[in-house]
Protein backbone atom coordinates (compact mmCIF):
# COMPACT_ATOMS: atom_id res chain seq x y z
CA UNK A 1 0.00 0.00 0.00
CA UNK A 2 1.65 3.20 -1.15
CA UNK A 3 2.33 5.69 1.54
CA UNK A 4 1.01 9.02 1.74
CA UNK A 5 3.77 11.67 0.37
CA UNK A 6 4.32 13.90 2.43
CA UNK A 7 6.94 17.56 0.94
CA UNK A 8 9.17 19.21 3.87
CA UNK A 9 9.82 22.80 2.92
CA UNK A 10 11.58 24.09 6.05
CA UNK A 11 14.97 26.17 5.63
CA UNK A 12 16.12 25.25 9.13
CA UNK A 13 18.14 22.45 9.10
CA UNK A 14 17.35 20.95 12.60
CA UNK A 15 13.84 21.50 11.89
CA UNK A 16 13.80 19.63 9.05
CA UNK A 17 15.73 16.63 10.80
CA UNK A 18 13.12 16.64 13.67
CA UNK A 19 10.24 16.30 11.49
CA UNK A 20 11.84 13.06 9.39
CA UNK A 21 12.27 11.76 12.85
CA UNK A 22 8.51 12.27 14.03
CA UNK A 23 7.10 11.23 10.47
CA UNK A 24 9.60 8.50 9.47
CA UNK A 25 8.05 5.18 8.43
CA UNK A 26 4.79 6.54 8.43
CA UNK A 27 5.13 8.57 5.68
CA UNK A 28 6.90 9.22 2.07
CA UNK A 29 8.54 12.25 3.01
CA UNK A 30 9.96 14.54 0.27
CA UNK A 31 11.97 17.33 -0.72
CA UNK A 32 12.69 19.51 -3.57
CA UNK A 33 15.82 17.41 -4.56
CA UNK A 34 13.90 14.18 -4.20
CA UNK A 35 10.41 15.36 -5.11
CA UNK A 36 9.48 13.69 -9.18
CA UNK A 37 5.91 14.42 -9.66
CA UNK A 38 4.06 17.14 -7.85
CA UNK A 39 0.81 15.47 -8.68
CA UNK A 40 1.19 13.13 -6.27
CA UNK A 41 1.85 15.05 -3.23
CA UNK A 42 -0.56 14.55 -0.51
CA UNK A 43 0.44 17.25 2.25
CA UNK A 44 2.83 20.24 2.59
CA UNK A 45 4.73 20.85 5.68
CA UNK A 46 6.70 24.55 5.53
CA UNK A 47 8.38 27.31 7.55
CA UNK A 48 7.30 31.02 7.21
CA UNK A 49 10.73 31.43 5.31
CA UNK A 50 10.34 28.88 2.29
CA UNK A 51 6.64 29.22 2.00
CA UNK A 52 7.28 33.24 1.55
CA UNK A 53 10.46 32.12 -0.79
CA UNK A 54 8.24 29.20 -2.77
CA UNK A 55 4.72 30.89 -2.28
CA UNK A 56 5.00 30.78 -6.06
CA UNK A 57 5.79 27.28 -6.80
CA UNK A 58 3.30 26.37 -3.65
CA UNK A 59 0.66 27.82 -5.77
CA UNK A 60 1.31 26.02 -9.03
CA UNK A 61 1.71 22.52 -7.29
CA UNK A 62 -1.79 23.54 -5.46
CA UNK A 63 -3.59 24.30 -9.34
CA UNK A 64 -1.28 21.21 -10.70
CA UNK A 65 -3.44 18.92 -8.19
CA UNK A 66 -6.65 17.24 -9.60
CA UNK A 67 -8.52 17.22 -6.14
CA UNK A 68 -9.49 20.55 -4.73
CA UNK A 69 -7.51 19.97 -1.56
CA UNK A 70 -3.93 19.86 -1.06
CA UNK A 71 -3.95 20.34 2.75
CA UNK A 72 -0.79 23.35 3.64
CA UNK A 73 0.87 23.08 7.37
CA UNK A 74 2.90 25.87 8.73
CA UNK A 75 5.45 25.42 11.45
CA UNK A 76 6.58 28.81 13.29
CA UNK A 77 7.37 29.93 16.65
CA UNK A 78 4.62 32.26 18.48
CA UNK A 79 7.03 35.21 18.50
CA UNK A 80 7.00 34.69 14.52
CA UNK A 81 3.07 33.88 14.54
CA UNK A 82 1.94 37.80 14.42
CA UNK A 83 4.01 38.50 11.66
CA UNK A 84 1.93 36.25 8.72
CA UNK A 85 0.14 37.82 6.32
CA UNK A 86 -3.78 37.91 6.22
CA UNK A 87 -3.55 36.44 2.47
CA UNK A 88 -1.16 33.47 3.40
CA UNK A 89 -4.55 31.84 5.13
CA UNK A 90 -6.01 31.64 1.69
CA UNK A 91 -3.82 27.93 1.51
CA UNK A 92 -2.79 27.00 4.52
CA UNK A 93 -4.87 25.15 6.36
CA UNK A 94 -3.20 24.49 9.25
CA UNK A 95 -0.35 26.63 11.86
CA UNK A 96 1.77 24.40 14.39
CA UNK A 97 4.18 26.01 16.63
CA UNK A 98 7.27 24.45 17.12
CA UNK A 99 8.52 22.60 19.53
CA UNK A 100 5.64 20.20 18.97
CA UNK A 101 4.79 17.06 20.33
CA UNK A 102 4.94 13.71 17.70
CA UNK A 103 1.35 12.65 18.67
CA UNK A 104 -0.20 16.34 18.40
CA UNK A 105 1.74 16.71 15.14
CA UNK A 106 0.45 13.41 13.71
CA UNK A 107 -2.89 14.32 14.48
CA UNK A 108 -3.30 17.31 12.62
CA UNK A 109 -1.57 15.15 9.77
CA UNK A 110 -4.12 12.47 9.75
CA UNK A 111 -7.00 15.05 9.82
CA UNK A 112 -5.97 16.86 6.90
CA UNK A 113 -5.05 13.83 5.31
CA UNK A 114 -8.64 12.30 5.53
CA UNK A 115 -10.03 15.75 4.16
CA UNK A 116 -7.62 15.18 1.15
CA UNK A 117 -9.06 11.78 0.95
CA UNK A 118 -12.82 13.24 0.72
CA UNK A 119 -11.83 15.24 -1.65
CA UNK A 120 -10.09 12.79 -3.79
CA UNK A 121 -13.04 10.74 -3.79
CA UNK A 122 -15.53 13.49 -4.43
CA UNK A 123 -13.44 14.12 -7.37
CA UNK A 124 -13.52 10.68 -8.30
CA UNK A 125 -17.39 10.66 -8.21
CA UNK A 126 -17.61 14.22 -9.93
CA UNK A 127 -19.24 13.88 -13.50
CA UNK A 128 -21.44 10.88 -11.88
CA UNK A 129 -22.82 12.62 -8.76
CA UNK A 130 -22.79 16.59 -10.20
CA UNK A 131 -23.65 15.95 -13.74
CA UNK A 132 -26.33 13.07 -13.44
CA UNK A 133 -27.89 14.87 -9.80
CA UNK A 134 -31.15 14.59 -9.01
CA UNK A 135 -30.27 18.44 -8.22
CA UNK A 136 -29.31 21.72 -9.85
CA UNK A 137 -26.08 22.43 -9.07
CA UNK A 138 -23.93 25.54 -10.58
CA UNK A 139 -20.78 27.64 -9.64
CA UNK A 140 -20.37 31.36 -9.37
CA UNK A 141 -17.35 33.41 -9.20
CA UNK A 142 -16.74 36.89 -9.60
CA UNK A 143 -20.73 36.95 -9.89
CA UNK A 144 -19.68 35.09 -13.22
CA UNK A 145 -21.74 31.99 -13.93
CA UNK A 146 -19.09 29.25 -14.63
CA UNK A 147 -20.77 25.83 -14.43
CA UNK A 148 -24.16 24.49 -14.89
CA UNK A 149 -25.12 20.56 -14.91
CA UNK A 150 -27.58 19.13 -16.84
CA UNK A 151 -30.38 18.56 -14.59
CA UNK A 152 -30.29 22.72 -13.92
CA UNK A 153 -30.45 22.87 -17.61
CA UNK A 154 -33.46 20.35 -17.60
CA UNK A 155 -35.36 22.44 -15.26
CA UNK A 156 -35.44 25.14 -17.25
CA UNK A 157 -35.57 23.34 -20.94
CA UNK A 158 -31.84 24.10 -21.29
CA UNK A 159 -32.25 28.11 -21.29
CA UNK A 160 -31.08 28.64 -17.89
CA UNK A 161 -28.26 31.33 -18.58
CA UNK A 162 -30.68 33.49 -20.77
CA UNK A 163 -33.36 33.18 -17.69
CA UNK A 164 -30.72 33.62 -16.00
CA UNK A 165 -30.01 37.50 -17.05
CA UNK A 166 -33.44 38.09 -17.70
CA UNK A 167 -35.37 36.86 -14.51
CA UNK A 168 -34.36 39.64 -11.59
CA UNK A 169 -35.51 37.67 -8.54
CA UNK A 170 -33.23 34.13 -10.26
CA UNK A 171 -30.17 36.94 -10.97
CA UNK A 172 -30.51 38.62 -7.62
CA UNK A 173 -30.17 35.03 -5.77
CA UNK A 174 -27.36 33.48 -7.38
CA UNK A 175 -25.11 36.41 -9.28
CA UNK A 176 -25.56 38.98 -7.21
CA UNK A 177 -26.57 37.46 -3.70
CA UNK A 178 -23.36 37.86 -1.35
CA UNK A 179 -24.39 35.72 2.10
CA UNK A 180 -24.72 32.11 2.19
CA UNK A 181 -28.34 30.26 1.64
CA UNK A 182 -29.68 27.85 3.39
CA UNK A 183 -33.57 26.10 2.44
CA UNK A 184 -33.75 29.75 0.41
CA UNK A 185 -37.46 29.41 -1.55
CA UNK A 186 -38.03 31.14 -4.62
CA UNK A 187 -40.60 31.10 -6.49
CA UNK A 188 -40.72 31.96 -10.16
CA UNK A 189 -43.53 33.08 -12.72
CA UNK A 190 -43.08 31.95 -15.90
CA UNK A 191 -46.62 33.03 -17.29
CA UNK A 192 -48.45 29.79 -17.29
CA UNK A 193 -45.96 27.91 -15.76
CA UNK A 194 -44.74 28.34 -11.82
CA UNK A 195 -41.27 26.95 -11.15
CA UNK A 196 -40.35 26.16 -7.01
CA UNK A 197 -36.92 26.35 -5.92
CA UNK A 198 -34.72 25.31 -2.66
CA UNK A 199 -31.49 27.26 -2.93
CA UNK A 200 -28.53 26.39 -0.59
CA UNK A 201 -25.11 28.01 -1.18
CA UNK A 202 -21.62 27.93 -0.05
CA UNK A 203 -18.61 29.71 -0.23
CA UNK A 204 -15.55 28.25 -1.50
CA UNK A 205 -12.16 29.05 -1.62
CA UNK A 206 -10.81 27.88 -5.30
CA UNK A 207 -7.76 29.21 -6.52
CA UNK A 208 -7.36 31.78 -4.38
CA UNK A 209 -10.86 33.08 -5.19
CA UNK A 210 -13.86 33.31 -4.18
CA UNK A 211 -16.31 30.97 -5.79
CA UNK A 212 -19.99 30.28 -4.23
CA UNK A 213 -21.40 26.61 -5.05
CA UNK A 214 -25.67 26.26 -5.67
CA UNK A 215 -27.39 23.29 -4.74
CA UNK A 216 -30.85 23.93 -6.60
CA UNK A 217 -33.47 21.50 -6.29
CA UNK A 218 -37.04 21.67 -7.95
CA UNK A 219 -39.58 21.22 -5.40
CA UNK A 220 -42.69 22.15 -8.02
CA UNK A 221 -43.95 19.00 -7.48
CA UNK A 222 -43.35 18.88 -3.83
CA UNK A 223 -45.00 22.61 -3.05
CA UNK A 224 -48.34 21.07 -5.14
CA UNK A 225 -48.17 18.38 -3.03
CA UNK A 226 -48.17 20.02 -0.18
CA UNK A 227 -50.45 22.57 -1.07
CA UNK A 228 -52.84 19.44 -1.96
CA UNK A 229 -52.40 18.25 1.57
CA UNK A 230 -53.05 21.74 2.84
CA UNK A 231 -56.09 21.93 1.00
CA UNK A 232 -57.21 18.19 2.14
CA UNK A 233 -56.10 19.34 5.72
CA UNK A 234 -59.32 21.86 5.89
CA UNK A 235 -61.46 20.11 3.29
CA UNK A 236 -63.93 16.80 2.75
CA UNK A 237 -62.52 14.95 -0.65
CA UNK A 238 -65.70 14.05 -1.44
CA UNK A 239 -67.78 17.34 -1.26
CA UNK A 240 -64.78 19.53 -1.69
CA UNK A 241 -66.75 21.63 1.76
CA UNK A 242 -64.23 22.90 4.33
CA UNK A 243 -64.33 19.89 7.38
CA UNK A 244 -64.40 20.11 10.77
CA UNK A 245 -60.68 20.85 11.44
CA UNK A 246 -61.62 24.51 9.63
CA UNK A 247 -64.65 24.74 11.43
CA UNK A 248 -62.01 24.73 14.99
CA UNK A 249 -59.54 27.44 13.06
CA UNK A 250 -62.93 29.32 11.84
CA UNK A 251 -64.51 29.32 15.12
CA UNK A 252 -61.08 30.90 16.51
CA UNK A 253 -61.31 33.63 14.27
CA UNK A 254 -64.64 34.30 15.03
CA UNK A 255 -64.27 34.45 18.91
CA UNK A 256 -61.21 36.43 18.38
CA UNK A 257 -63.91 39.15 16.23
CA UNK A 258 -66.66 38.60 18.82
CA UNK A 259 -69.25 37.80 15.60
CA UNK A 260 -72.58 39.10 16.69
CA UNK A 261 -74.91 38.46 15.82
CA UNK A 262 -74.37 35.09 14.32
CA UNK A 263 -76.74 31.52 14.05
CA UNK A 264 -75.81 28.00 13.03
CA UNK A 265 -77.81 25.55 11.09
CA UNK A 266 -77.02 21.87 12.33
CA UNK A 267 -78.17 19.24 9.17
CA UNK A 268 -77.99 15.39 9.60
CA UNK A 269 -78.70 12.70 6.61
CA UNK A 270 -81.11 10.10 7.92
CA UNK A 271 -80.42 6.68 7.24
CA UNK A 272 -77.00 7.19 5.83
CA UNK A 273 -75.63 4.21 6.94
CA UNK A 274 -78.81 2.23 6.08
CA UNK A 275 -78.02 3.94 2.13
CA UNK A 276 -74.72 2.70 1.95
CA UNK A 277 -75.45 -0.97 3.59
CA UNK A 278 -78.28 -1.70 1.09
CA UNK A 279 -77.09 0.47 -2.03
CA UNK A 280 -73.30 0.38 -1.65
CA UNK A 281 -71.37 3.65 -0.67
CA UNK A 282 -71.36 5.24 -4.03
CA UNK A 283 -75.20 5.50 -3.81
CA UNK A 284 -74.31 7.41 -0.17
CA UNK A 285 -71.62 9.45 -1.50
CA UNK A 286 -73.70 10.60 -4.15
CA UNK A 287 -76.35 11.93 -1.48
CA UNK A 288 -73.27 13.70 0.24
CA UNK A 289 -72.39 15.11 -2.86
CA UNK A 290 -76.48 16.23 -4.16
CA UNK A 291 -77.64 17.63 -0.48
CA UNK A 292 -74.26 20.04 -0.62
CA UNK A 293 -75.20 21.11 -4.49
CA UNK A 294 -78.72 21.85 -2.49
CA UNK A 295 -77.75 23.76 0.61
CA UNK A 296 -74.99 25.59 -1.80
CA UNK A 297 -77.33 27.15 -4.17
CA UNK A 298 -79.59 28.80 -1.30
CA UNK A 299 -76.46 29.94 0.46
CA UNK A 300 -74.97 33.60 0.42
CA UNK A 301 -71.30 34.53 -0.16
CA UNK A 302 -71.35 36.00 3.57
CA UNK A 303 -72.68 31.70 4.70
CA UNK A 304 -70.16 29.08 5.31
CA UNK A 305 -70.77 25.21 4.45
CA UNK A 306 -69.39 22.47 6.57
CA UNK A 307 -69.36 18.88 6.36
CA UNK A 308 -68.07 18.17 10.19
CA UNK A 309 -69.06 14.32 10.10
CA UNK A 310 -69.86 11.30 7.83
CA UNK A 311 -73.52 12.36 7.69
CA UNK A 312 -73.52 15.64 9.12
CA UNK A 313 -73.29 19.48 7.88
CA UNK A 314 -72.94 22.33 9.32
CA UNK A 315 -73.42 26.17 8.47
CA UNK A 316 -72.19 29.07 9.42
CA UNK A 317 -74.83 32.15 9.15
CA UNK A 318 -72.73 35.51 10.31
CA UNK A 319 -75.07 38.74 10.88
CA UNK A 320 -77.96 36.43 10.67
CA UNK A 321 -80.56 35.94 13.57
CA UNK A 322 -82.66 32.78 14.55
CA UNK A 323 -85.51 33.73 12.15
CA UNK A 324 -83.40 34.14 9.40
CA UNK A 325 -82.18 31.08 10.00
CA UNK A 326 -84.74 28.96 10.84
CA UNK A 327 -86.36 30.36 7.21
CA UNK A 328 -83.14 29.40 5.43
CA UNK A 329 -83.49 25.95 7.14
CA UNK A 330 -86.92 25.45 5.84
CA UNK A 331 -86.11 26.33 2.60
CA UNK A 332 -83.07 23.51 2.43
CA UNK A 333 -85.55 20.68 4.31
CA UNK A 334 -88.46 21.71 1.46
CA UNK A 335 -85.47 21.38 -1.23
CA UNK A 336 -84.24 17.88 -0.26
CA UNK A 337 -87.77 16.25 0.08
CA UNK A 338 -88.78 18.36 -3.57
CA UNK A 339 -85.70 16.22 -4.97
CA UNK A 340 -86.57 13.23 -7.10
CA UNK A 341 -84.49 10.83 -7.65
CA UNK A 342 -86.25 7.02 -7.76
CA UNK A 343 -82.02 6.11 -6.78
CA UNK A 344 -81.29 8.91 -4.11
CA UNK A 345 -84.25 9.48 -2.34
CA UNK A 346 -83.63 10.91 1.32
CA UNK A 347 -84.39 12.46 3.70
CA UNK A 348 -82.34 15.37 6.57
CA UNK A 349 -82.54 16.46 9.97
CA UNK A 350 -82.65 20.27 10.93
CA UNK A 351 -81.58 22.40 14.08
CA UNK A 352 -80.59 25.58 14.25
CA UNK A 353 -79.71 28.00 17.24
CA UNK A 354 -78.20 31.82 17.41
CA UNK A 355 -75.70 33.08 19.99
CA UNK A 356 -77.23 34.34 22.25
CA UNK A 357 -75.03 36.67 23.52
CA UNK A 358 -71.25 37.70 21.88
CA UNK A 359 -69.62 36.94 25.00
CA UNK A 360 -71.51 33.22 24.15
CA UNK A 361 -69.09 30.17 23.31
CA UNK A 362 -69.82 29.41 19.69
CA UNK A 363 -68.86 25.65 20.46
CA UNK A 364 -72.20 26.24 22.94
CA UNK A 365 -74.14 27.63 20.34
CA UNK A 366 -73.31 24.82 17.98
CA UNK A 367 -74.23 22.50 20.68
CA UNK A 368 -77.82 23.52 20.60
CA UNK A 369 -78.04 23.67 16.90
CA UNK A 370 -77.28 19.54 17.29
CA UNK A 371 -78.94 19.29 20.23
CA UNK A 372 -82.83 20.61 18.30
CA UNK A 373 -81.70 18.85 15.21
CA UNK A 374 -81.31 15.44 16.98
CA UNK A 375 -85.06 16.83 18.49
CA UNK A 376 -85.94 17.23 15.28
CA UNK A 377 -85.23 13.79 14.28
CA UNK A 378 -87.16 12.12 16.88
CA UNK A 379 -90.43 14.54 15.93
CA UNK A 380 -89.68 12.56 12.03
CA UNK A 381 -91.09 9.29 12.62
CA UNK A 382 -88.79 7.67 10.02
CA UNK A 383 -86.84 5.47 12.43
CA UNK A 384 -88.27 1.63 12.69
CA UNK A 385 -85.27 0.59 15.19
CA UNK A 386 -87.04 2.88 17.68
CA UNK A 387 -89.94 0.40 17.74
CA UNK A 388 -87.94 -2.49 17.90
CA UNK A 389 -86.54 -1.27 20.87
CA UNK A 390 -89.63 -0.19 22.28
CA UNK A 391 -90.83 -4.07 21.68
CA UNK A 392 -87.90 -5.19 23.27
CA UNK A 393 -88.31 -3.67 26.06
CA UNK A 394 -91.72 -4.50 26.46
CA UNK A 395 -90.48 -7.91 26.15
CA UNK A 396 -87.92 -7.71 28.76
CA UNK A 397 -90.47 -6.59 31.41
CA UNK A 398 -92.86 -9.92 30.61
CA UNK A 399 -89.93 -12.17 31.29
CA UNK A 400 -87.90 -10.92 34.07
CA UNK A 401 -88.04 -8.44 37.28
CA UNK A 402 -87.12 -5.13 35.14
CA UNK A 403 -89.94 -2.66 35.15
CA UNK A 404 -90.85 0.80 33.68
CA UNK A 405 -91.00 2.08 36.92
CA UNK A 406 -87.41 0.85 37.81
CA UNK A 407 -86.29 2.31 34.87
CA UNK A 408 -87.62 5.71 35.79
CA UNK A 409 -86.78 6.31 39.20
CA UNK A 410 -82.78 4.83 37.80
CA UNK A 411 -83.30 7.92 35.41
CA UNK A 412 -84.57 10.76 37.74
CA UNK A 413 -81.98 9.75 39.99
CA UNK A 414 -79.04 9.23 37.36
CA UNK A 415 -79.66 12.72 35.78
CA UNK A 416 -79.77 14.73 39.49
CA UNK A 417 -76.06 12.87 40.29
CA UNK A 418 -74.99 13.54 36.63
CA UNK A 419 -76.02 17.24 36.86
CA UNK A 420 -73.99 17.33 40.26
CA UNK A 421 -70.35 15.96 39.12
CA UNK A 422 -71.43 18.96 35.62
CA UNK A 423 -72.21 16.32 32.34
CA UNK A 424 -72.34 17.55 29.77
CA UNK A 425 -76.70 17.84 28.24
CA UNK A 426 -75.33 15.42 25.81
CA UNK A 427 -73.98 13.00 28.07
CA UNK A 428 -76.95 13.85 30.30
CA UNK A 429 -79.28 12.49 27.09
CA UNK A 430 -77.26 9.70 26.70
CA UNK A 431 -77.32 9.07 30.58
CA UNK A 432 -81.34 8.75 30.45
CA UNK A 433 -81.09 6.45 27.52
CA UNK A 434 -78.50 4.08 29.37
CA UNK A 435 -81.18 4.30 32.49
CA UNK A 436 -83.97 2.89 30.43
CA UNK A 437 -81.29 0.55 28.11
CA UNK A 438 -78.90 -0.75 30.35
CA UNK A 439 -80.58 -4.56 31.27
CA UNK A 440 -82.07 -4.63 27.17
CA UNK A 441 -79.40 -7.27 26.87
CA UNK A 442 -81.67 -9.58 28.89
CA UNK A 443 -84.50 -10.52 26.35
CA UNK A 444 -81.71 -12.34 25.03
CA UNK A 445 -81.55 -14.59 28.10
CA UNK A 446 -84.39 -17.49 28.79
CA UNK A 447 -87.05 -16.06 31.02
CA UNK A 448 -86.37 -19.52 32.93
CA UNK A 449 -83.17 -18.24 34.52
CA UNK A 450 -84.66 -14.54 34.97
CA UNK A 451 -87.06 -15.65 36.75
CA UNK A 452 -86.09 -18.48 38.64
CA UNK A 453 -86.58 -17.96 42.56
CA UNK A 454 -83.29 -20.02 43.90
CA UNK A 455 -79.94 -19.45 43.22
CA UNK A 456 -78.49 -19.52 39.68
CA UNK A 457 -76.19 -22.50 38.81
CA UNK A 458 -72.29 -21.20 38.14
CA UNK A 459 -73.33 -22.40 34.29
CA UNK A 460 -76.93 -20.48 34.53
CA UNK A 461 -75.28 -16.83 35.77
CA UNK A 462 -72.26 -17.00 32.92
CA UNK A 463 -75.25 -17.30 30.69
CA UNK A 464 -76.87 -14.16 32.71
CA UNK A 465 -73.67 -12.47 32.08
CA UNK A 466 -73.66 -12.23 28.71
CA UNK A 467 -76.50 -9.57 28.55
CA UNK A 468 -74.21 -6.41 28.53
CA UNK A 469 -72.49 -7.55 25.24
CA UNK A 470 -75.72 -8.64 23.80
CA UNK A 471 -77.12 -5.22 24.75
CA UNK A 472 -74.60 -3.52 23.14
CA UNK A 473 -74.88 -5.14 19.78
CA UNK A 474 -78.42 -3.93 20.23
CA UNK A 475 -78.05 -0.37 21.10
CA UNK A 476 -75.04 -0.29 18.84
CA UNK A 477 -77.56 -0.65 15.37
CA UNK A 478 -79.27 2.31 16.80
CA UNK A 479 -78.01 5.52 15.16
CA UNK A 480 -75.82 8.13 17.54
CA UNK A 481 -75.99 5.77 20.18
CA UNK A 482 -72.55 4.47 20.20
CA UNK A 483 -71.82 6.63 23.64
CA UNK A 484 -74.92 4.60 25.19
CA UNK A 485 -74.32 0.99 23.78
CA UNK A 486 -70.22 1.31 25.12
CA UNK A 487 -72.43 1.95 28.65
CA UNK A 488 -74.13 -0.60 28.20
CA UNK A 489 -71.56 -3.02 27.79
CA UNK A 490 -69.89 -1.54 30.82
CA UNK A 491 -72.43 -1.16 33.70
CA UNK A 492 -71.43 -4.15 34.85
CA UNK A 493 -67.95 -3.04 35.43
CA UNK A 494 -66.14 -2.46 38.98
CA UNK A 495 -64.12 0.27 39.83
CA UNK A 496 -61.40 -1.92 41.20
CA UNK A 497 -61.48 -4.12 37.90
CA UNK A 498 -63.07 -7.21 38.85
CA UNK A 499 -66.32 -6.59 36.99
CA UNK A 500 -67.20 -8.04 33.41
CA UNK A 501 -67.26 -8.21 30.65
CA UNK A 502 -64.12 -6.63 29.60
CA UNK A 503 -62.77 -5.98 33.32
CA UNK A 504 -62.20 -2.32 33.16
CA UNK A 505 -60.74 -0.44 35.89
CA UNK A 506 -61.25 3.01 37.40
CA UNK A 507 -62.19 5.88 34.90
CA UNK A 508 -61.35 3.92 32.06
CA UNK A 509 -65.43 2.64 32.58
CA UNK A 510 -67.16 4.84 31.01
CA UNK A 511 -68.69 7.86 33.18
CA UNK A 512 -72.21 7.22 32.54
CA UNK A 513 -72.13 3.26 33.19
CA UNK A 514 -70.20 4.13 36.80
CA UNK A 515 -73.43 6.45 37.39
CA UNK A 516 -75.76 3.50 36.50
CA UNK A 517 -74.25 0.40 38.46
CA UNK A 518 -74.31 2.60 41.68
CA UNK A 519 -78.19 3.68 40.97
CA UNK A 520 -79.53 0.73 39.89
CA UNK A 521 -77.81 -1.58 42.81
CA UNK A 522 -79.24 1.20 44.92
CA UNK A 523 -82.77 1.49 43.55
CA UNK A 524 -83.20 -2.69 43.54
CA UNK A 525 -82.19 -2.66 47.66
CA UNK A 526 -84.63 -0.32 48.51
CA UNK A 527 -87.22 -1.36 45.95
CA UNK A 528 -89.28 -4.98 46.65
CA UNK A 529 -89.48 -7.68 44.10
CA UNK A 530 -91.24 -10.39 44.12
CA UNK A 531 -87.69 -12.94 45.04
CA UNK A 532 -86.94 -10.66 48.06
CA UNK A 533 -88.58 -7.89 50.12
CA UNK A 534 -87.00 -4.25 50.15
CA UNK A 535 -83.83 -3.16 52.39
CA UNK A 536 -84.13 -0.06 54.29
CA UNK A 537 -82.69 3.02 53.65
CA UNK A 538 -79.59 3.06 56.10
CA UNK A 539 -78.84 -0.77 54.85
CA UNK A 540 -78.34 0.51 51.48
CA UNK A 541 -76.66 3.50 52.30
CA UNK A 542 -73.98 1.71 54.74
CA UNK A 543 -73.84 -1.17 51.50
CA UNK A 544 -73.03 1.64 49.10
CA UNK A 545 -70.33 2.59 51.52
CA UNK A 546 -68.99 -0.32 51.65
CA UNK A 547 -68.42 -0.98 48.12
CA UNK A 548 -67.26 2.82 47.49
CA UNK A 549 -63.62 1.86 46.30
CA UNK A 550 -64.39 -1.71 44.97
CA UNK A 551 -67.26 -1.71 43.09
CA UNK A 552 -68.06 1.97 43.12
CA UNK A 553 -65.75 4.87 42.02
CA UNK A 554 -66.18 6.11 45.47
CA UNK A 555 -66.69 10.63 44.38
CA UNK A 556 -69.73 9.84 42.50
CA UNK A 557 -71.07 7.38 45.54
CA UNK A 558 -69.95 10.82 48.16
CA UNK A 559 -71.78 12.89 45.26
CA UNK A 560 -74.80 10.71 45.65
CA UNK A 561 -75.33 9.93 48.89
CA UNK A 562 -74.32 13.60 50.21
CA UNK A 563 -76.18 15.64 47.01
CA UNK A 564 -78.90 13.48 45.46
CA UNK A 565 -80.35 11.52 48.46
Amino acid sequence: MNKDQILILVKNIRNQQLLEELLAGQFDLKNLNSIEDYGNIDLIITDFYSYAKSKKLIKNIIKQQQPLLLPLILITRQDKKEKLENNTFTQIRDIVEIPVAKDKLLKKINYLLKLRLYSKQAEKKYDLIVENSPIGICVVKNQQLIYVNSYLNQIFSNKFRKILEVNQKLKQSLLTNQESLFDYELKLDFGNKKVWLIINSELMPYQEESTWIYIIKDITEQKQKEARINYMLYHDELTGLYNRRYLNKYLNELAKNKTFPISFISIDINGLKKINELFGNQSGDQVLIKLTEIIKVLLTEADTLFRVGGDEFLISLPAKKLKQAEELMDEIKTSSFEFKDQQLQFSIGTGAAARVNPAENLELTIERSVDNMYLNKMNDDYSLKSYIVKSMLTTLEAKSFETNEHADRMRKMAISLGKEVNLKRSQLDELSMLAVLHDIGKVAIPESILKKPARLTEEEFKVVKTHPEIGYRIVQSIPKLENVAQGVLAHHEKWNGQGYPQGLKGETIPIIARIITIIDSFDVMINKRSYKEAYSMDYAVAELRRCSGGQFDPLLVNKFLTKVL
